[in-house]
């Protein structure tokens, strides 16, 4: 069965992660994905694949036992814009990114094969910053806070736990999630916690998360929320057993969600895919010009999508296209009558 129109990229299937096998292909990936900010190009499986130290005109700066530095945050003192700081595996505590690359001459802290593991990291204001092959394990408040960054890149970076959410970037812009795994963030199954798994929030615009296996997290899984001109994209992603939605877009405007498979929300009233205008915390109060298409949905605890606003929100010219829903307690659900515009609904397969 397909999805509407088809997709291109490898003909190689993708492995399907743990759980019930999903009723169309999966997101295959592309040979190759450029770094729009950084220079050069990614490629792998959706979730992680441990990417080469990138090619660089400064220098690369080592780290670990017997290495040029013993931590990462002695490297960037000494780090230049154009430098690579290759991190050996092993357990770093946490880390405060408080330098900046400049334009085509990234920043870029690169895990060196095995598991270079951190408590926690933050990056302030920091711009022109590449972070790969690297994991925030175990963190008492996010994986990563990365408010007010700016040309910030994520490759091949994992979150394994976290209190609070996983991946959160707030006023931030010119942001790309390339193949991250994220999970057990707020706490894990069954919990709660400040933020989601990945948190595109506040004002961040420009934003792309592609390629990444986001799952048992105790809140949502994507969420993009709280900015006018969001101009975001959501795409080639495995979301499940989230609390739900899975992906969320909460009080965005301008925002493409493609090509994604998303299943087993938990959370009773949570779809596969959720659009709506919260206000409650004086949030963006609309949700506008969303284009939802190639998705696959299925074994949702609710609808496989769903469009809501609370008292004073607005929902305007929201598409859904060429999507397969099957298998959730409702195909679509529209629980709200603040929705005006034009909101085309077409070309879809929905079961159940």
């Amino acid at each position: 069965m397909k999805v509407g129109k088809t997709y291109s990229g490898n003909p190689t299937p993708t492995p399907t992660p743990p759980g019930p096998t999903p009723p169309g292909p999966n997101p295959t990936p592309s040979a190759s994905r450029p770094d729009p900010y950084c220079g050069g190009s990614f490629s792998g499986p959706i979730g992680g694949s441990t990417q080469p130290i990138p090619a660089t005109t400064g220098r690369n700066l080592t780290v670990g036992s017997g290495k040029q530095y013993s931590s990462v945050s002695a490297a960037l003192s000494a780090a230049a814009p154009g430098d690579n700081i290759v991190v050996d595996p092993g357990s770093y505590g946490s880390l405060s990114i408080n330098k900046s690359g400049t334009a085509n001459k990234c920043i870029t802290i690169v895990g060196n094969g095995g598991k270079a593991i951190f408590s926690g990291m933050s990056t302030g204001g920091s711009k022109y910053i590449r972070l790969m092959n690297l994991t925030t394990k175990g963190s008492g408040s996010y994986g990563i806070n990365a408010n007010n960054s700016q040309y910030i890149v994520f490759s091949n970076f994992e979150v394994d736990g976290s209190r609070n959410g996983g991946i959160q970037i707030a006023g931030g812009r010119y942001v790309l999630i390339d193949g991250c795994d994220v999970n057990a963030t707020n706490g894990g199954v069954g919990n709660s916690g400040e933020g989601e798994a990945i948190s595109i929030a506040d004002r961040t615009t420009d934003a792309e998360v592609r390629y990444c296996k986001v799952y048992d997290n105790g809140e949502e899984g994507i969420d993009v929320k709280y900015s006018y001109n969001t101009n975001a994209k959501v795409h080639h992603n495995i979301v499940y057993n989230c609390n739900g939605p899975n992906i969320y877009i909460d009080g965005g405007n301008g925002v493409e969600v493609y090509n994604n498979i998303s299943y087993g929300s938990r959370g009773s009233s949570k779809a596969g895919i959720g659009i709506a205008s919260e206000t409650t915390y004086g949030n963006t109060p609309q949700a506008s010009d969303i284009k939802v298409y190639n998705n696959v949905l299925y074994g949702n605890a609710n609808a496989g999508f769903q469009i809501w606003a609370e008292p004073g929100g607005r929902v305007f010219n929201i598409s859904f296209y060429n999507n397969t829903v099957t298998g959730n307690r409702r195909a679509m659900e529209v629980s709200t009558n603040q929705i005006s515009g034009t909101n085309p609904v077409f070309n879809n397969i929905l079961v159940g």
